[in-house]
């Protein structure tokens, strides 16, 4: 029967309650909890100081006990400030002799990067013990799927949906987007946030996930499909990033980009599907051409941005549009706004500010 041993290297556990509950549950399930001292533990808004955090996980190389699942409490915030500090070589040393099966998401996910980026070391982006073994119901899918990859050599993942079919095989960066571009843009792009910019970023990375979790609880079509776009959406702000500091100016790469991309889709329109495109083209050319100019004008004020502050920082306040979406939700198509999309609203806005603060 595999052992847990909790780790905490990310913000503090707000609901004790919760997390007490995933330990009983574990417990429930003939398994052994190792480590539960560090649940309560607490330095201001962090789950300790940055000592006793980075103990959490460089004291896994020395780990002792088999078949063994780290898992993390929560996390919020915090994890990518030990970067600088973690023993990598240690750790993929120790998976190489006698693996751990390291598990969570959200802000562990900069420490599961870390980990494949520098030594190719495997880890699973899955459930935490306060917010998923802890819920006031624990989620089925979840727990059927954390099993199956944990104890299968491989996993496949299948859903039902009403799109095309394929597959798809390779090795899987998974993880939260703002994370990914904060990482990419520290390491690629040589930026430099300060403490409130991550604080910024983590909490609108966590506020996120709340307003992603809020809506899967009624569907998980498309999760996957999802994830796969925020990289390539990672990939895209990355691109656009760097090409926009070589340019001479913001608005030259704008126009030239839009342009580009204008042109090559109107003129495979053209030959591909010439009496379609024509015949929409007369009948709404106003709406696109509003359409376009409003476009160009947006991602325009994004890339100029990317060339005064870190690209961390915008691409983060770019997704302070999810806090527009809810707003429009709620007023024009007068869709319910449930407590926990109430509040990561609130939680993105106060992102925000806090990178205005920066």
């Amino acid at each position: 029967m595999p052992q847990f041993h909790l780790i905490a290297p990310s913000g503090y556990c707000i609901n004790q309650e919760a997390a007490q509950r995933g330990v009983q549950r574990l417990l429930e399930m003939g398994h052994q909890v190792e480590n539960q001292t560090i649940i309560p533990r607490r330095m201001q808004r962090f789950a300790g100081t940055e000592a006793q955090r980075l103990s959490d996980i460089n004291s896994l190389t020395t780990l002792e006990g088999e078949n063994t699942i780290v898992l993390a409490v929560r996390g919020g915030y915090g994890a990518s400030r030990l970067l600088e500090s973690i023993d990598w070589a240690g750790l993929a040393a120790r998976q190489q002799q006698d693996p751990l099966l390291i598990c969570g998401h959200s802000d562990f996910t900069a420490i599961q990067l870390g980990l494949l980026a520098l030594h190719n070391v495997i880890t699973f982006s899955g459930p935490m013990l306060a917010g998923n073994f802890g819920a006031l119901e624990l989620d089925a899918f979840t727990q059927d799927h954390f099993w199956r990859a944990l104890q299968n050599p491989t996993f496949t993942v299948e859903w039902q949906g009403n799109g095309p079919y394929w597959e798809c095989e390779g090795q899987l960066w998974g993880g939260n987007l703002a994370m990914l571009v904060s990482l990419i843009s520290v390491l690629v792009l040589g930026d430099h946030l300060s403490w409130l910019a991550w604080s910024g970023i983590g909490v609108i990375c966590l506020s996120i996930l709340a307003m992603a979790m809020n809506g899967r609880m009624q569907s998980r079509k498309g999760i996957w499909l999802a994830l796969l776009n925020a990289c390539f959406i990672a990939g895209y702000t990355l691109v656009d990033g760097t090409g926009v500091r070589l340019s001479d100016t913001a608005l030259g790469y704008t126009l030239w980009t839009f342009f580009m991309n204008g042109f090559c889709l109107l003129s495979w329109a053209m030959v591909a599907r010439r009496r379609e495109a024509s015949s929409y083209l007369c009948l709404h050319w106003k709406k696109g051409l509003l359409g376009g100019v409003g476009t160009m004008g947006s991602y325009g004020l994004a890339l100029w941005a990317m060339t005064q502050a870190p690209l961390a920082v915008v691409a983060a306040l770019r997704e302070t549009s999810i806090l527009f979406g809810a707003l429009i939700a709620f007023v024009l198509l007068k869709e319910k706004v449930a407590g926990l999309r109430i509040a990561a609203a609130l939680g993105i806005a106060a992102g925000a500010v806090l990178l205005r603060l920066a």
